[in-house]
């Protein structure tokens, strides 16, 4: 990672994930008793909001947050850059998906990406930009683990997060690497969702898509 790190121009400080496996599930009531999140699942969370709390407390603006199995494209600084200067007071960006991206057209960066709030769920929390006033405003409502960090973030509308992605990404997935932050099982999520409360989900989230998206202005 070191090597990648150093041939995109980026001089990065490392931390170590934290190791679910040694922590008592029971010191977490926030999770739902019948559905809890699996060590590495919560391991992985609180990884991150251990990185939320350095970048809210640290003297820089912006941090760009990487995992340890990923492929950096080589405009990653570019976009960086571009994101550190841009006038849109998001919380985080996601820099990467393995799903196409869908969603309400934010902005374009430089003439060659576009910034989006997502209506189709990204994949992965694997790269991100986050701002300093974000992670403050992920520390408030995300602190304490309830699902899978992946899942909070999609659910971001939810949370009224300024929460966009960047298309095309600058990040991607390496699936021959092992992480030390890869979550290890997967908590279940019930999508037995009766076509009514489906409907009034969907109608929510456009809702409140539309007044994140009226806020970046």
């Amino acid at each position: 990672m070191q090597e990648r790190l150093q041939r995109a121009g980026l001089v990065a400080d490392f931390f170590d994930a934290i190791d679910g496996r040694a922590l008592d599930t029971n010191a977490f009531p926030t999770m739902d008793p019948s559905n809890p999140l699996s060590a590495g699942e919560l391991g992985c969370y609180l990884s991150h909001v251990g990185i939320w709390k350095t970048v809210a407390t640290g003297p820089d603006s912006h941090a760009l947050v990487l995992e340890d199995d990923v492929q950096l494209r080589a405009d990653l600084r570019s976009i960086c850059e571009e994101l550190q200067k841009t006038e849109i007071p998001f919380d985080l960006v996601r820099l990467g998906s393995q799903l196409p991206l869908r969603g309400l057209r934010v902005a374009e960066l430089a003439g060659k990406w576009q910034l989006f709030l997502p209506t189709m769920d990204p994949d992965g929390s694997y790269a991100y930009f986050v701002s300093r006033q974000g992670a403050s405003r992920l520390l408030d409502t995300l602190r304490h683990p309830r699902h899978p960090i992946d899942r909070e973030l999609n659910l971001y509308w939810r949370h009224q997060l300024r929460i966009l992605a960047l298309s095309p990404p600058v990040v991607e997935h390496d699936a021959e690497s092992v992480s030390t932050i890869m979550p290890s099982g997967r908590a279940t999520v019930n999508t037995s969702l009766h076509f009514l409360a489906r409907w009034r989900r969907s109608i929510l989230k456009r809702w409140s898509i539309y007044q994140i998206s009226r806020s970046l202005n």
